[in-house]
């Protein structure tokens, strides 16, 4: 849809799913049905477009990246389970069944990794990003090809912009004379997920 409406013309804005729930329920909206929920966003953009961020879809060359990564997570979900059943005493006599499964996913996340740092070695934008991510301490092949493909604005944003779309970034809880544990939250699974992983490589070495 939001490429839809780009297309013919029509700026987007995509509302974070929280903070539009979080709006609806200050105008006092109990129930929840279609119509109500397009109410409260026309009224939610007519308030605030001025202040709203305009939605411009990536390239085609991120577009394609970032479907092979999509694809990529899909196969390790799918894995993922495949394993814990095997943990599982239900499936006991099922592990050859399940151990051939993920053989093949296996096989084919192999296959994905390989095509897409194929893909941005190709890619001249794509591949000088990769150059520069790579030669931190703990990100790897993976964690590059995470980062390109989830987090295109890295390059552009300030440090504490990046922490925060990461979700990594430390959120205070403070209260007159009280000072909470700042936590981190929200950000993009995928990369928050990516730089745990790095992070403890980078600890290792």
């Amino acid at each position: 849809m939001p490429l839809y409406l780009f297309e013919a013309g029509v700026k987007v804005h995509r509302a974070h799913p929280l903070r539009s729930a979080h709006y609806t329920r200050s105008l006092r909206v109990n129930g929840k049905t279609d119509a109500l929920d397009a109410q409260a966003l026309a009224r939610y953009a007519a308030e605030r477009h001025d202040t709203l961020s305009v939605f411009t879809p990536a390239d085609e060359v991120l577009q394609e990246l970032q479907h092979m990564h999509m694809r990529l997570c899909d196969l390790k979900a799918m894995r993922m389970a495949e394993k814990q059943r095997m943990e599982h005493p239900r499936y006991e006599k099922l592990k050859e069944s399940l151990k051939a499964v993920c053989d093949v996913l296996d096989e084919q996340i192999q296959q994905i990794e390989e095509n897409m740092a194929a893909f941005i070695e190709q890619a001249h934008s794509l591949k000088r990003k990769y150059a520069v991510l790579t030669g931190f301490a703990g990100i790897g092949e993976t964690t590059a090809m995470t980062l390109i493909a989830c987090m295109p604005e890295l390059g552009a944003l300030t440090r504490r912009e990046a922490a925060s779309l990461a979700g990594v970034a430390p959120h205070p809880n403070d209260s007159g004379a009280y000072t909470g544990y700042r936590s981190t939250r929200g950000g993009r699974k995928p990369v928050r997920n990516a730089l745990f992983m790095a992070t403890l490589s980078a600890k290792i070495l």
